[in-house]
């Protein structure tokens, strides 16, 4: 797939971001309804399976001008991650055990917030 520029890269990223986010939601539902796993820690497994997904295709796809090594990419990436996680971990804490509300909607939230903050941590530090 031949993209290029600022929509090429944004297009990339949200291919990349897609399958990261069905690895992540796939992963989660199965944790959590067939693990049978607290919503919150199937929320932090199910974050980290879809980094590894995230680091590979941004840092070999998505973001192929950085200048940075692997090594000083991938600490800078996983602190952005970690920070997703945090959020999303946050939010699905927030509206399973304090709203009361069903973690379907805690994906939904976290799904809608952290591949855009990811996506501007990515291209002004991590891979620029």
């Amino acid at each position: 797939m031949r993209l290029h520029g600022e929509p090429g890269q944004v297009a990339r990223f949200g291919v990349v971001g897609l399958i990261a986010t069905g690895v992540h939601a796939t992963s989660f539902v199965f944790m959590v309804d067939m693990m049978g796993l607290p919503a919150v820690l199937a929320s932090v497994l199910a974050f980290c399976t879809a980094v590894a997904v995230s680091f590979a295709g941004h840092r070999f796809w998505t973001f192929t001008a950085s200048k940075g090594g692997h090594v000083e990419s991938f600490l800078k990436f996983s602190a952005a991650a970690l920070l997703g996680l945090c959020v999303s971990t946050g939010v699905t804490f927030v509206v399973v055990n304090i709203v009361g509300a069903s973690y379907l909607l805690a994906l939904l939230l976290v799904v809608a917030t952290v591949p855009v903050a990811t996506y501007f941590m990515s291209k002004l530090w991590v891979f620029r």
